[in-house]
């Protein structure tokens, strides 16, 4: 039996508020006696509050380029701003890094 349930991130939610899904992330629920980490991540409060929102922006940016990934994320969504800002930086990085190879590659020098 899968224990798998939807977390939404606790920042700006309030009692029975929920946040923007693009900022949720997968954690498992409770069963046979054991409440499971979503309710030890939001519930608990084991966590320091910093603690816990820096977790749940790790887990939700990841679940969010899981999806992008697999080609799941649906076409009325739009992406999550600082999703396409890192993509954005990665590829910029990436392309000045194969410049740099390309220049060492052909002894030119910068």
């Amino acid at each position: 039996m899968d224990f798998t349930q939807f977390c939404h991130s606790d920042e700006g939610k309030g009692e029975r508020i929920k946040t923007d899904v693009r900022r949720g992330w997968p954690g498992c629920g409770p069963r046979a006696g054991i409440p499971g980490c979503h309710w030890f991540i939001g519930t608990s409060g084991t966590l320091p509050r910093e603690e816990r929102r820096a977790f749940e922006d790790r887990a939700a940016a990841h679940a969010r380029a899981e999806v992008r990934r697999r080609g799941w994320w649906p076409a009325t969504l739009p992406y999550w701003l600082d999703d396409d800002l890192a993509i954005l930086a990665e590829k910029q990085a990436l392309t000045h890094a194969a410049r740099a190879q390309a220049a060492i590659n052909s002894g030119a020098t910068s």
